[in-house]
């Protein structure tokens, strides 16, 4: 075998090698980035939602285009009831009835940019914020 011949051999080998090695790994990458789920906390205190450790009421939540989002709600307002709806999106947590209770949703965000409402079905008008798909 030629020295021409060993070299063609040795570089369709590593040619084969990577591509088995591709094969190999791009599932397990590509798998690890859609089952990341990004968790949103929500808390609902004095008839307004809280990101959980921070101050801005009703704040703008922001999600990724196609993103798998969990949103966590409790309910700190004793003897009120809260939920938290998307109504575009067909998203709603179950409505809580007192302090202490939480209640959390797991869904996936729509595939293009936008902004949507997200609200509390018994306080509509005083309890809503924006929920952005960027």
């Amino acid at each position: 075998m030629t020295t021409r011949s060993k070299t063609s051999m040795l570089i369709a080998v590593g040619v084969i090698g990577l591509g088995i090695l591709a094969v190999t790994l791009l599932p397990m990458l590509a798998s690890s980035q859609t089952d990341e789920v990004h968790e949103i906390r929500l808390v609902v205190r004095d008839m307004n939602f809280y990101v959980e450790g921070e101050s801005q009421p009703n704040p703008t939540l922001t999600v990724r285009p196609g993103e798998q989002v969990r949103l966590v709600l409790k309910n700190d307002d004793p003897g009120i009831r809260h939920d938290f709806v998307v109504e575009e999106w067909d998203v709603a947590t179950r409505i809580l009835a007192d302090r202490g209770e939480q209640d959390s949703i797991t869904f996936k965000a729509p595939s293009s940019p936008g902004e949507q409402v997200y609200h509390c079905t018994p306080h509509a008008q005083m309890m809503r914020g924006t929920i952005r798909v960027q």
